[in-house]
């Protein structure tokens, strides 16, 4: 556990010096596809919906398969909008500087100075612990998908520094 605060810690030194402006820029260009992606599936699951009752009434659905496709089709298109509206939101945070970054970041940094683990610490900063054999444990922390994105990150952004070097 230790270990992984480290390596938050050491991933948050090198995110701060990376250009906040251009994390944001990035973050909102994924968040901005998203929508898209979200907004065509309305899209498509509204067409498919539309349709419904013109197969209702050339007989190619019953009744009840009419109102049960009906029904899954605005339980998708409801799910869908939802997801839209989250990835609004992620993206107003992020064009308005308030990235959820130094959220998960400084959540661990909490933690730096601990030099024992307590109950406490191990309910805020791990999901799941998984007993793999008997010399092996699988521990998935909170945020990790958080931490995983800022590694990607880090290493496009050094990838690139480094074709700017060569190039």
């Amino acid at each position: 556990m230790k270990g992984h605060i480290e390596n938050v810690a050491s991933l948050d030194a090198l995110l701060s010096s990376i250009s906040q402006e251009r994390i944001n820029r990035e973050l909102a260009q994924e968040y901005a596809a998203q929508i898209r992606v979200n907004e065509k599936r309305v899209a498509q699951t509204e067409g498919f919906k539309a349709k419904l009752y013109e197969n209702l009434v050339s007989g190619i659905l019953t009744k009840e398969e009419f109102l049960s496709y009906k029904r899954k089709y605005n339980a998708d298109i409801e799910l869908f909008q939802k997801a839209i509206a989250e990835w609004n939101d992620k993206l107003t945070d992020v064009l308005e500087n308030r990235s959820e970054r130094n959220r998960w970041i400084n959540h661990f940094m909490r933690f730096s100075t601990m030099e024992d683990i307590d109950r406490r610490a191990v309910m805020q900063l791990i999901r799941s612990i998984r007993v793999m054999g008997k010399d092996e444990l699988h521990i998935e922390f909170n945020y990790q998908d958080e931490y995983q994105k800022a590694i990607s990150l880090a290493e496009q952004i050094a990838t690139k520094n480094e074709e700017r070097m060569v190039g």
